[in-house]
């Protein structure tokens, strides 16, 4: 008999092969099992949740989805900088778009848009606007497309804002992801995959051409790059183009470069190697 046998007249026979230790260990382990399977299970709206957003055009109240705070766990990082997460896609959720009249930006500038600017937009994309009704499924995840299209609605509004380039180039840029991304999923010998090809190259020529006004013209840091990064991503992008001259002439000021750190100085020597490669390429051809 257990230790625990003679509790059984006292109704607790339950416990009369109870372990002092065994159960504690046992408990862990089982808790560690149902953590980890709960993770595995998670779904895109996990990471999610509704948030209340004041229109700043019309001032409608309305929810849009956005990231929970912490929750998704990097993976990957890209030579573009991208930060790749498990389980989720957060660039798909960094535009708001309001559905009554059509205002579109990303969250850091949603609210930030002065009176001249809402005329602009009241004038030229709310008089004119009309809702999809992909836009009422507030509680459901963005496929890649939805994504896309609230990115490009909040370009145009840049554009009709008469937004910095810096903002605008901002915005070509997550879109140029989001579009990489979409890509993966669909045929490649479909029109959509030639559409969005060729949406692909326009955004990163509009990356490429915003953030070099922007380097010359504008205060830095703007939406976390500086007198270091801002030139790290305008020669990425200008070697994705294929200009590679320009790619190694603007790399170059990062390597030499007195403020910048190691870690952007890393990744600028490896970037430089692969812009190396390619011109050694093209001059044996």
């Amino acid at each position: 008999m257990g230790l625990f046998s003679e509790l059984e007249k006292l109704g607790l026979a339950n416990f009369k092969d109870a372990k002092v230790f065994a159960n504690e260990e046992n408990a862990k382990t089982t808790q560690k099992k149902e953590k980890k399977q709960k993770k595995e299970e998670m779904t895109e709206r996990d990471y999610l949740i509704l948030r209340e957003f004041n229109c700043p055009i019309c001032e409608w109240k309305f929810k849009a989805l956005t990231v929970k705070s912490g929750k998704a766990r990097q993976i990957e990082r890209g030579i573009d900088m991208r930060v790749f997460y498990e389980g989720i896609d957060p660039v798909k959720y960094d535009v708001i778009s309001c559905p009554y009249c059509g205002y579109s930006a990303i969250t850091s500038q949603f609210d930030k848009i002065i009176k001249a600017q809402k005329e602009f937009i009241v004038q030229q994309v709310s008089v004119n606007y009309m809702p999809d009704q992909e836009w009422e499924k507030l509680d459901e995840p963005y496929s890649y497309k939805k994504a896309i299209t609230r990115f490009k609605m909040a370009l145009i509004c840049a554009v009709v804002k008469r937004a910095k380039a810096s903002e605008r180039a901002f915005i070509s840029l997550k879109l140029h992801w989001l579009l990489e991304s979409y890509m993966e999923e669909i045929d490649k010998n479909s029109e959509e995959y030639a559409k969005c090809s060729k949406d692909n190259e326009e955004c990163m020529r509009n990356a490429y051409e915003g953030f070099k006004k922007a380097f010359s013209s504008e205060n830095l840091p703007v939406y976390g790059l500086d007198d270091a990064t801002m030139p790290y991503m305008i020669s990425v992008l200008a070697y994705q183009l294929g200009d590679y001259e320009e790619a190694k002439h603007t790399i170059g000021r990062v390597i030499t470069s007195r403020t910048a750190n190691e870690r952007i100085k890393n990744l600028a020597r490896d970037l430089k190697d692969m812009i190396d490669e390619k011109i050694d390429d093209q001059s044996t051809v």
